[in-house]
């Protein structure tokens, strides 16, 4: 079985082997002997890194998008908090959770960074293949501080048993939703465990009216609520700035960061905080797009989320690089793609899983949606247009999931949960 390298991918017919620990035995050479052999041929199937969706909230994944408000950020939530509440047990949120799962996996996607907000995610992800981290939400005004360490000390413990599959971490709310106070104590909890932080900065105009002026829709959102947010901090400085005061670990992913000024980017950069993008989201709302470009050519780490059901059509990452580069014209198309894989897995401190000798073989096999032929440097480009679809997926060597054309590539050969 021979194979030629196709500008990080490979192309059937294809020399990629996969050894019995669930790395890749062989690339781009002859199989034999080295594990079990994927022979693409006589598909046009192309194998490239699978993705990472390093922002998504599985549990809301019974909530569609079409059902909520759209006349405004503020009235979004009012509305997706309604729905939550309404949408009943923990058993219910498993199933969303799992259905969002499914998902991904039909769409190539091997890793994610997922915000818990009901509880129910751990026990749902360790019934699927996927990697990643499972953020527990924390907002409101206050945490206790004893609370919060046996909290934290408990998401570490769990992550050490469940190995380096599946992790936990933290993720205050968002500056708008969440205080200074609970942030400063997430912090100080993450470096003293261990785990991750990721929180919303910067995703919107309201966000930015309350914390300056505590006006807009969000304030009136608040009082209708009776309740009260103290974000804390310099009322003339960004979101992200308030947060950098409270001292975020290294690693702190920002997710959406659409209204982030230079500064912030380089305040990114310089203390190793990646930029999550959530490109459906954003158009969705009609946000401001985020300032990826630049971000980029300050060294920032760039990472591709979808959000969740409530604010999006799909959860497809093809479909997220193809409103991207919709919507950016200044990035290139390799970098499009380098953010849905292994910025991903860097953002989210996962293991790499490149298409090299001996690493995890976690990738996907695709092919091009009008089924034509693909030249050695055209797939990225086509990819980032929307011209490609996932046939298989492995992840650490297993078939997670594979289309119903396809001949057997050896079942669905998953891991024990656990």
């Amino acid at each position: 079985m021979a194979g030629a390298c196709v500008a990080g991918a490979f192309r059937g017919p294809c020399g990629l082997a996969v050894a019995a620990d669930g790395r890749i035995g062989r690339v781009a050479a002859h199989a034999a002997g080295h594990g079990r052999a994927i022979d693409l041929r006589p598909s046009r199937c192309i194998a490239i890194p699978a993705f990472a969706n390093a922002h998504v909230h599985l549990d809301l994944s019974s909530i569609p998008a079409e059902s909520l408000p759209r006349s405004g950020f503020a009235d979004w939530i009012e509305g997706l908090v309604a729905a939550r509440n309404a949408s009943g047990s923990a058993a219910g949120f498993e199933r969303a959770v799992i259905r969002g799962a499914e998902e991904l996996l039909r769409h190539g996607c091997a890793a994610i960074g997922d915000i818990d907000s009901t509880g129910a995610a751990w026990a749902a992800l360790r019934r699927t293949p996927l990697e990643g981290v499972v953020f527990r939400e924390w907002l409101g005004a206050t945490v206790g501080p004893a609370l919060a360490a046996a909290n934290a000390a408990a998401l570490a413990e769990r992550s050490g048993a469940e190995g380096d599959r599946l992790r936990w971490g933290i993720s205050p709310h968002a500056p708008y939703s969440t205080s200074a106070e609970v942030y400063a104590t997430a912090f100080a909890s993450a470096r003293q465990h261990g785990v991750l932080v990721t929180s919303h900065v910067a995703e919107s105009r309201e966000e930015e009216a309350y914390l300056r002026e505590r006006a807009g829709p969000l304030a009136e959102l608040f009082r209708r609520w009776n309740v009260e947010r103290r974000p804390g901090g310099d009322d003339a400085l960004s979101p992200l700035s308030r947060l950098a005061s409270l001292g975020p670990p290294r690693g702190f992913l920002v997710v959406h960061g659409n209204l982030l000024p230079a500064a912030d980017l380089d305040a990114c950069a310089r203390n190793g905080w990646p930029l999550v993008h959530c490109p459906r989201s954003r158009e969705w709302f009609g946000h401001p797009s985020p300032p990826l470009a630049e971000a980029a050519r300050r060294g920032v780490l760039l990472a591709l989320g979808t959000d969740s059901r409530a604010s999006n059509p799909s959860l497809d990452p093809w479909q997220e690089l193809a409103t991207w580069r919709r919507h950016d014209r200044e990035l290139a198309d390799r970098a499009l793609i380098a953010a849905a894989t292994r910025g991903g897995r860097a953002a989210l401190q996962l293991p790499p899983a490149e298409l090299r000798d001996g690493e995890w073989a976690t990738f996907q096999l695709v092919e091009p949606v009008d089924g034509a032929d693909l030249g050695a440097d055209e797939w990225p480009a086509v990819a980032v247009r929307g011209g490609l679809r996932t046939v298989a997926l492995f992840i650490r060597g297993r078939v997670a999931w594979q289309a119903a054309h396809l001949p057997s590539l050896g079942g669905a050969d998953l891991p024990p949960p656990g």
